[in-house]
């Protein structure tokens, strides 16, 4: 997710050429939501400078740098830097486990895909049978993010729709069914939930 920094950031960036460019992926060990407001990672523990290249045909700006495993090991965000250590961007996910990284003594290379698209502001939410919390909307593309407007939010990704009856400001998309489902940050209904302005990121 772009932070309010990252934004401002990308905007000046277009009309001031002495801002200092992207330089560094960060890792971390936090597990709190990204907000737009953020301006560093929860538990950071380590950053190191990355090479950059651009995937112009699917708006991608391309990040990569070397990390060891043991470096990579339980770290649950991962954020872009300016050489000023402006946070330009901010995400969490599930902590990487020594299953998946596999013999502690390798290398690994991370690379981080900064993608550009437009966001749609979703209104037409329907209760789940689920729960009445859990709201969905039909969405036949792939989604990047979901973000509360008015408060800031983004939305964690989970991988089973019954994953939001313990969580809230999250989201599931069923690609079977291409519905995506959602419980606010603030368990709104359908009946209230023009209280929200959710936007939907798709690729």
């Amino acid at each position: 997710m772009i932070t309010l920094l990252g934004e401002s950031f990308l905007m000046n960036c277009l009309i001031n050429h002495k801002l200092q460019p992207i330089r560094y992926i960060a890792l971390g060990k936090g597990t709190t939501r990204p907000t737009k407001k953020d301006t560093k990672l929860s538990r950071q523990t380590i950053s190191k400078q990355c090479s950059t290249r651009v995937d112009t045909t699917n708006h991608k700006l391309i990040l990569s740098a070397k990390f060891e495993a043991r470096e990579l090991l339980n770290t649950s965000e991962i954020g872009i830097l300016t050489e000023d250590n402006i946070l330009v961007s901010h995400d969490i996910y599930a902590p990487l486990t020594p299953e998946i990284i596999g013999n502690d003594t390798t290398s690994i290379q991370l690379e981080y895909n900064l993608e550009f698209s437009t966001g749609s502001v979703r209104s037409d939410w329907k209760t789940s049978t689920t729960g009445e919390c859990i709201l969905y909307t039909y969405e036949p593309n792939n989604i990047i993010s979901v973000t509360e407007n008015n408060t800031g939010n983004g939305y964690v990704k989970v991988n089973e729709l019954s994953d939001l009856l313990t969580r809230n400001g999250a989201y599931y998309h069923d690609l079977t069914s291409k519905n995506l489902y959602i419980r606010t940050t603030r368990d709104n209904t359908v009946s209230n939930i023009d209280e929200m302005t959710i936007i939907v990121q798709n690729k």
